[in-house]
């Protein structure tokens, strides 16, 4: 029908090989990266290679990959092999695969004996993203998967991790090396990025991407909807804040995908800060009885934002706390006054509500903590806060600059592209997917000719359409 399914058996020594040279690549479908040798299941895959490899093949689940083709040739015995897989995409089966690679060069393990099997689906161009991801939730099963892991590549988690490996934090007062704030897209990347290095390597990657300022898709949701005022959404879970954030998230970039720029980033690492800090302060308060932490941080940083946004025209300067990558003494001294207060607030229930943590879910209780007056000196929000007018004119040079940057990165792409323009001129001729506009300026680059930037946009365009019609680019 539409798709062809093989079964197939792959020496492990091959799957490890394959893992070595294409890496995360193989597992862009997947949902998640390697786990590490620390769950349950992880440590039985090692203990069977190590232990009992002529039995992994009975023990183990096996793979669930997807490809857009495939070779099929004789092999031994007059039986059928395959001799080529393209594009090839593990969906199921990350921890297996990661495995392999972790037992050979980490544990030195023979691993001649052992044969994993592979459910292998051919899919057509134009359903890959219909189907595969359905495979892979479908699929999962070895280790439970979360709401969050299927939003890992969206362009914009893809942005905002090019981000986190490029742009390096200043120093603090005292420092002299600088670091990067880690942003793990698919979940357990941050140890993945650290399994196979040496001892040395390793204290290097730490120095760079120290454990603290490493965060996730699900810790950035929290940040973003603490900060827009909405902390009862951010109190019903990480997985209900989760879609909520992606949900927004997706409609503004199908808006203008320039809104999330190198300034929105920094912004994020500055919530970071200050969520991290706020949380540490509530543990480490004198008043803090335990108990409904997590509340008092999310409706403290919403109830500062929505106060400095309505009554003063204003929002948390940011810029400031990324550049000192801490908290200021008179922002702490805001936060140490506001969270004692709101978690006063929060505990005094409706007669007909006993649970605060249900309690801190709901709208009512938001509406109620939002109005709740506390005094802060107006020094003290003259030092922490900066204008809207500022904050505007901010966002709107940051858009600018991502939307050169994106023009930029179209004309290398185009450049980079090469004769294989030709081909895709020929593709969207026999299929009518071009204009005679979009014909002239492909002729204008295989001629060697520069393009303005209404061509880069036309050669875009067209390259959007020959994928979507199925051709590989």
């Amino acid at each position: 029908g539409e798709y062809e399914s093989y079964l197939l058996a792959i020496p492990a020594d091959l799957l490890a090989e394959i893992y070595s040279e294409y890496g995360a690549r193989l597992l862009e479908q997947n949902v998640r990266t390697y786990l590490q040798a620390r769950g349950k299941v992880n440590k039985g895959i090692q203990n069977t290679l190590k232990a009992e490899p002529e039995m992994f093949f009975a023990y183990n689940n096996g793979l669930t990959a997807t490809a857009s083709g495939v070779r099929i040739v004789k092999g031994e015995g007059d039986t059928d092999a395959i001799s080529l897989i393209k594009n090839l995409q593990i969906v199921n089966g990350g921890q297996t695969t990661a495995s392999m690679l972790y037992a050979r060069d980490k544990d030195k393990v023979d691993l001649s004996k052992v044969f994993i099997q592979v459910k292998l689906s051919v899919i057509s161009e134009d359903r890959v993203d219909e189907v595969v991801p359905k495979i892979s939730r479908f699929a999962n099963t070895q280790n439970r998967v979360s709401e969050a892991d299927f939003f890992s590549n969206h362009p914009f988690h893809i942005r905002i991790e090019e981000f986190s490996r490029r742009i390096s934090a200043p120093p603090k007062d005292g420092q002299f090396a600088q670091s990067k704030w880690f942003y793990e897209r698919a979940r357990g990347q941050y140890k993945d990025g650290q399994a196979y290095l040496s001892e040395a390597k390793r204290k290097q990657f730490l120095t760079e991407y120290p454990r603290q300022q490493m965060f996730t898709k699900t810790d950035l949701a929290k940040y973003e909807i603490s900060f827009s005022g909405r902390p009862h959404i951010v109190s019903a879970g990480a997985q209900k804040n989760f879609i909520s954030f992606a949900i927004d998230t997706a409609k503004i970039w199908e808006g203008d995908n320039t809104n999330f720029n190198e300034q929105w980033y920094k912004n994020v690492v500055a919530k970071a800060i200050i969520f991290k800090e706020v949380d540490k302060m509530v543990r480490d308060a004198k008043w803090y009885q335990g108990g409904y932490k997590a509340n008092i941080v999310t409706y403290s940083l919403a109830w500062l934002s929505i106060y400095l946004k309505e009554s003063k025209k204003s929002g948390i300067d940011f810029t400031t706390v990324w550049n000192a990558q801490t908290m200021s003494s008179e922002l702490k001294s805001c936060f140490e006054k506001i969270t004692e207060a709101i978690s006063q607030k929060i505990q005094e229930t409706p007669d007909n509500v006993k649970n605060v943590t249900e309690w801190c879910k709901k709208q009512a209780c938001w509406a109620s903590t939002k109005s709740l007056c506390i005094s802060l000196p107006p020094d003290w929000i003259d030092s922490i806060c900066k204008p809207n007018e500022l904050i505007k004119e901010e966002k709107q040079g940051s858009k600018k600059i991502q939307k050169v940057d994106n023009e930029v990165s179209a004309e290398v792409l185009v450049f980079q592209l090469g004769e294989k323009w030709r081909e895709i001129q020929n593709y969207a001729i026999a299929n009518r997917l071009i204009t005679p506009e979009q014909d002239l300026a492909i002729s204008r680059i295989l001629k060697g000719r520069a393009q303005t930037a209404v061509q880069t946009k036309l050669l875009m365009k067209i390259l959007e359409n020959v994928r979507n019609e199925g051709l590989e680019v």
